[in-house]
């Protein structure tokens, strides 16, 4: 006679997720900051914005001091090679060494500005070194895409719900500003796309294809021209980088067909919402008229600001935070100097190209290093896809490779990316690019 030993039970899924999620502080830090930080940000109000800056300042600490607690010290110079031979490391360590210098370059009464500045940058980079070594498990990516979805329908379908008319579509957007609003959804976009069409589960990916189309549209009505050009950058992107194919080819027949009928759902649905309704009036009011003339004068003016600060000091420029008060003098626009310093700078004195007021306040030293960081990314990113078969891994990488490409071109003349509640999504494409080129962290595994 025998005895059946009892099988034991399964835990279950939903008990699981959130028990891994826990185990991990680095991830949670993460999620809260990928989660609250825009959220935080949707009320317009001055205090809610405070509210979401402070948040953002106490989760970068966190960030660094969880790093710091977790750090390896290289033990011989084949680790040392090893680490800066990863991803963008080298240049971003270049670029934070220049934004450290060009802080104390500045004039003692701009530091308070310039350490605005400062804890931006600082902020990204905590956040892309706790993503590229951290977050290592295909597990961990997939649950901050996950979050990332759920972070664009939220934003996306506020910014809906406030529609005012067709000439002026958007009565309040989650982060105060359209052109931050556009910016931060041309960063969200290649990420719901890409969930919505190689996403397996069907109620996930059904999810995901009414986030892709929710944010495609809500892009549509902020009326950000750069971040339309970035959003066609980044689709362009994706197809010409989907080209690149694992050399070990374990293509199912089916593949394609799977492709493309969510791609065809996403699709027709911005396409079907778009022509109902009216939005291609806006979409062909912010391109003709004198709204475009007056936007393209006014920038021309910042632009030249920027230049002339540049030809002062071209190599390593005027100092961290010093455009938004030398650049009235040249311009005309915003507040004087001493006004500025009074206060804190305004968007509308920023020189609406991330590139130029880089160049203006740190030199050439300084966008080259920034420029190198985008470059060193694409080129890892591109190479490692040739080792990333279909998965969570080669989709995340092919998510962050798009971002960049549409940061590229928003930044020549969108605003936001001086703002940390940005510019932290920059960062953290990076980031998530860089965790997904590396190997995968078995569970148990440290």
């Amino acid at each position: 006679m025998s005895t059946a030993l009892p099988t034991p039970q399964k835990p279950r899924k939903n008990q699981n997720y959130f028990q891994q999620t826990a185990q991990n502080r680095m991830l949670v830090v993460v999620l809260g900051m990928v989660v609250l930080v825009p959220l935080l940000a949707l009320p317009t109000n001055h205090n809610a914005a405070n509210v979401a800056n402070f948040a953002l300042r106490l989760m970068a600490a966190l960030l660094a001091g969880i790093l710091v607690f977790r750090v390896r010290f290289a033990t011989n110079i084949t680790q040392v090679q090893t680490f800066l031979a990863t991803g963008a490391n080298f240049a971003i360590l270049l670029f934070l060494l220049d934004t450290v210098v060009s802080l104390f370059v500045a004039s003692p009464e701009i530091r308070r500005i310039g350490a605005i500045d400062l804890m931006r940058v600082f902020t990204g980079v905590m956040l892309y070194f706790a993503l590229a070594y951290h977050v290592r498990r295909s597990e961990h990516l997939a649950k901050i895409q996950d979050a990332l979805v759920v972070v664009a329908v939220v934003v996306a379908g506020f910014g809906l719900v406030n529609v005012q008319s067709m000439s002026q579509p958007l009565l309040r957007n989650p982060v105060g500003d359209h052109q931050l609003f556009g910016a931060l959804l041309m960063m969200l976009f290649p990420i719901t796309l890409i969930a919505a069409i190689t996403e397996r589960d069907q109620k996930r990916r059904i999810i995901a294809g009414v986030s892709c189309a929710m944010t495609g549209v809500c892009l549509i009505f902020s009326q950000t021209r750069t971040s339309w050009v970035g959003a066609v950058g980044e689709v362009i992107a994706l197809i010409l980088f989907s080209l690149i194919a694992p050399r070990k080819k374990n293509r199912d027949a089916t593949t394609a067909q799977q492709f493309l009928i969510p791609a065809l759902i996403v699709v027709s649905c911005m396409t079907i919402f778009v022509v109902a309704s009216g939005s291609l009036t806006v979409f062909k009011g912010r391109m003709e008229g004198d709204s475009q003339k007056s936007a393209l004068e006014y920038r021309n003016k910042m632009w030249y600001a920027a230049g002339e600060l540049v030809k002062q000091k071209p190599l390593f420029g005027h100092g961290l935070g010093t455009y938004p008060v030398y650049q009235h003098q040249f311009s005309g626009y915003g507040r004087s100097g001493g006004d500025v310093l009074k206060d804190t700078p305004t968007l509308g004195e920023m020189a609406h190209s991330y590139w130029l007021q880089t160049a203006a306040e740190q030199g050439i030293v300084g966008v080259c290093a920034f420029a190198a960081i985008i470059g060193t990314f694409l080129l890892t990113g591109l190479s490692a896809l040739r080792f990333r078969d279909g998965g969570i891994r080669r989709w995340v990488l092919l998510s962050s490779l798009a971002a960049s490409v549409g940061f590229c071109i928003d930044a020549l003349g969108n605003p936001a990316w001086q703002f940390a509640q940005i510019s932290m999504f920059l960062w953290l494409s990076l980031g998530l690019g860089v965790a997904a080129l590396r190997p995968n962290k078995q569970r148990g595994s440290d």
